[in-house]
């Protein structure tokens, strides 16, 4: 193969970036998750949340009548589809049960990753797409300790084939408060919301310790500063007057907020639990104020972005300088 022609597949394959923010509204109508596997397709879109990167681990709410010994003898498996397009497979990740956290009567049943199928980029595409992403891993190997398996990095972008909304998070300890972005998040089919939080992260202490947090979803145009806001992951407090914006209390815990926020949650822990390499918050959302009309900034793997533009489609896309 020629240096011209690796560098041509490159351009059309491998400079796809891994996610891609876009402009949506919560809850997303894109794409629609099921379920298969235990009878009859399952709707779990807003019903399955990421608990873990390492190993990938997925929690979903699901009914009584299916417990642990309903999964053991079964292939379940989590299929994205377009909405409307039920035959239209974009891709699916195979699960085997790993566990169940119960909060009083609801059973949230953990899944790890066991295979998964990707079937938004043809064959030669997806090839060098592997190979330049492996390379960048192993190349950022050596600048974080953090490594996720590269079977379950696969997985995970065909998890972001559904579009996950990012919030910014804040939360108060004592003389500790910080604010940061957050995507592992989501609803379920229960009175509680899930959020996943890697547990090196200082902010994993005062979430346990406060129990109260603050929701705020993110305007598309703000995408930059959310980004900018991750380097707060390393810490356990910020200096507030040196954010890029003002701030207002929070409905319920007071907790200060943008001002630009297109929604404010405040909610409580009921529940935390380290899951893998995450630590998984089980809360329930105590106040909601819709306070702006607006795109939110989403994530969603550069693949299915890539997918969607051959169709004609293109998504709404924030200005990053």
């Amino acid at each position: 193969m020629t240096r011209a022609l690796i560098r041509r597949l490159l351009l059309a394959a491998g400079r796809v970036p891994r996610f891609v923010p876009i402009g949506d509204r919560d809850p997303q109508q894109r794409i629609r998750v099921t379920l298969g596997g235990l009878g009859p397709p399952i709707d779990v879109t807003r019903n399955h949340v990421v608990a873990s990167l390492r190993p990938l681990t997925v929690a979903l709410a699901l009914p009584a009548t299916l417990g642990p010994d309903s999964f053991g003898r079964r292939e379940v498996r989590l299929e994205f589809s377009p909405q409307g397009e039920p035959d239209t497979m974009l891709g699916d990740v195979g699960l085997c049960h790993e566990g169940t956290v119960t909060v009083d009567h609801t059973a949230f049943q953990l899944f790890r990753r066991k295979d998964q199928t990707d079937v938004r980029m043809r064959w030669g595409a997806a090839t060098v797409f592997a190979f330049s992403h492996a390379w960048s891993e192993w190349k950022r190997r050596h600048r974080s300790t953090f490594r996720m398996e590269p079977l379950d990095l696969k997985a995970f972008q065909v998890l972001y084939v559904c579009p996950r909304p990012v919030v910014l998070v804040t939360v108060r300890h004592g003389p500790a408060s910080n604010l940061f972005p957050m995507d592992l998040i989501g609803p379920t089919d229960s009175p509680y919301f899930l959020m996943a939080l890697r547990n090196t992260s200082p902010a994993v202490r005062l979430m346990t310790a406060s129990r109260r947090i603050a929701l705020a979803d993110v305007p598309l145009e703000d995408t930059a500063i959310a980004y900018q806001l991750g380097e707060h992951h390393q810490k356990e407090r910020i200096d507030w007057s040196a954010l890029p914006f003002e701030t207002e209390p929070s409905p319920a815990h007071g907790l200060p907020v943008p001002s630009a926020a297109l929604r404010v949650r405040d909610v409580e822990v009921r529940e935390a639990r380290v899951v893998g390499s995450h630590t998984l918050f089980i809360t329930e959302v105590i106040r909601e104020e819709r306070r702006k009309d607006g795109l939110q900034m989403f994530h969603v793997s550069g693949p299915y972005y890539r997918y969607l533009v051959r169709h004609g489609v293109r998504p709404p896309r924030p200005v990053l300088r």
